[in-house]
């Protein structure tokens, strides 16, 4: 089994065995409730006399009242039987003077199972601290876990849909986390109800955290793109840059609602939030995505290849390369060089694409003229000439390799491709179902941007169902949230 697959699985165990012990100690507590009133009497130093009346007096009793150390009133309750009840509290406090102050309170409470007493006035119930560590140990556990997972894919080498989901968790856990110690330090936590606005609005505070970083990508975005469009010509794929950054900041402008833009509509608590939470969603998947493209690029692939695939895009209408395409052979040579250099070992060369409809050779013919023009002998050179897409370069080349060995496991494999494509090259030959080491050829920086979105988006495309099921999930936990508070 998998070190990686044992991590999640012991974060899911750590999260279950919390969960269930946190219960324990919630049922343990269940019977003894301790109100707080919000309610801090300045000077007072005993409280003179209470009396607490019950719509039900079969409910719940009342059997003490104190002042806490930060001087707040609290009124401690024992349940008695399942029901509901009105509690109205009328309370007398002493002051060192003589002076005397006189205050009311009045709260619902209800008794549930195993003698649970849940406020409904103030959304809390008796063992919501209990509640509140089990949640952040839960999102430091959750940090740990993700962030070990993610140094460990960046250490092996293994650039993936994983890796950059454990690299997202980690990136809003972790903030979450802060914000939340920030809260409980400062004795902000009084409640239940007060713990979930905390976890309710920290999807705006990592939003206005993240505008600015997001404001300088899309204005990023958007200049490279008008760039591009002067070099490559008005075609609807080059503005795609465009298109998302004024997306992406029309939904974040949208989301905060600075203008009460949203306010007419009259949505329900649970529709902005999950809006914002699915905003928050993306940016920390775009930002993991980010950083797993950069680390891909740079990770250093042992001299030890038996293949390297060359990934096509594209030739010229005469049936030479691109600059694009011959980026890539000219960054596989290199690495060949510097390998047969460094251990005296040769790779073979696999040149994989078809011939499109506007193309007067196979994109893999075109590779083997340049490669041999290079004085690569052909025994060098493996063609794979059937290929249409990036999935099909990978798939093809895996086949056209097995024909040559017997076990494609057995042996060492590189791919060839442009920076910004490197981590889609990783994700895909692991789908296909072998591990390739990326060898990253450079572009232009104005076409980068916008290549780097298609990308980002077909990522996004290939695992549509995951963040589906995500984006439901997140819709549900605030209903959830909505109906606990």
């Amino acid at each position: 089994m998998k070190k990686n697959n044992l991590r999640i699985k012991g974060l899911n165990i750590g999260i279950v065995i919390t969960v269930l012990l946190a219960i324990l100690g919630i049922l343990s507590r269940g019977s003894t409730y301790y109100l707080q009133t919000n309610y801090y009497p300045e000077n007072a130093d005993k409280i003179t006399n209470y009396t607490v009346a019950y719509s039900d007096n079969s409910v719940v009793k009342c059997t003490d009242a104190y002042i806490s150390q930060d001087s707040e009133i609290i009124f401690v309750f024992e349940a008695l039987d399942r029901g509901k009840t009105n509690v109205d509290i009328h309370l007398s406090t002493g002051y060192p003077n003589g002076e005397r102050s006189e205050w009311n309170y009045h709260s619902e409470l209800e008794v549930w199972f195993f003698d649970l007493i849940l406020d409904r006035n103030l959304g809390s119930f008796s063992g919501y601290d209990i509640a509140i560590y089990a949640i952040v140990f839960m999102l430091l556990l959750t940090i740990i876990i993700t962030a070990w997972e993610f140094v460990e894919c960046r250490m092996r080498g293994d650039f993936s849909h994983l890796m950059i989901a454990c690299g997202s968790v980690a990136i809003f856990t972790f903030v979450l986390l802060l914000f939340t110690l920030y809260k409980l330090l400062n004795n902000v936590v009084k409640t239940f109800h007060d713990f979930v606005r905390i976890v309710s609005d920290i999807g705006y505070y990592t939003l206005i955290l993240l505008f600015i970083p997001m404001l300088l990508m899309s204005g990023f975005l958007i200049i490279s793109n008008i760039w591009l469009i002067r070099h490559e010509g008005k075609r609807p794929i080059n503005g795609l840059g465009i298109f998302f950054g004024i997306l992406w900041m029309s939904g974040t402008i949208i989301a905060l609602n600075p203008f009460d833009i949203l306010s007419p509509l009259n949505l329900p608590n649970f529709v902005s939030r999950s809006a914002v939470y699915i905003l928050c969603y993306f940016e920390c998947l775009f930002i993991s995505t980010v950083i797993c493209s950069y680390l891909a690029v740079k990770y250093h692939t042992l001299y030890d290849r038996d293949y390297i695939i060359i990934l096509g895009c594209g030739i010229r209408k005469d049936g030479t390369l691109t600059p694009l395409l011959r980026g890539r052979v000219d960054s596989a040579l290199t690495f060949e060089k510097k390998q047969f250099k460094s251990t005296g070992k040769h790779a073979v060369f696999v040149p994989s694409g078809g011939q499109g409809p506007d193309e007067v050779i196979s994109e893999s013919e075109a590779m083997t003229r340049y490669l041999t023009d290079k004085n690569i002998p052909s025994e060098q050179i493996l063609n794979e000439d059937k290929s249409t897409s990036t999935y099909e370069n990978l798939l093809f080349s895996k086949k056209v390799i097995e024909s040559q060995c017997e076990n494609i496991k057995k042996k060492k494999i590189a791919f060839s491709t442009t920076n910004y494509h490197v981590l889609r090259g990783y994700i895909l030959s692991a789908k296909i179902g072998y591990h390739a080491k990326g060898i990253s050829s450079p572009t232009k920086t104005y076409f980068f941007p916008n290549a780097y979105i298609r990308e980002f988006i077909g990522l996004l495309v290939d695992q549509w169902y995951v963040h589906l099921v995500n984006g439901v999930g997140i819709v549900g936990f605030f209903l959830l949230l909505n109906q606990l508070s």
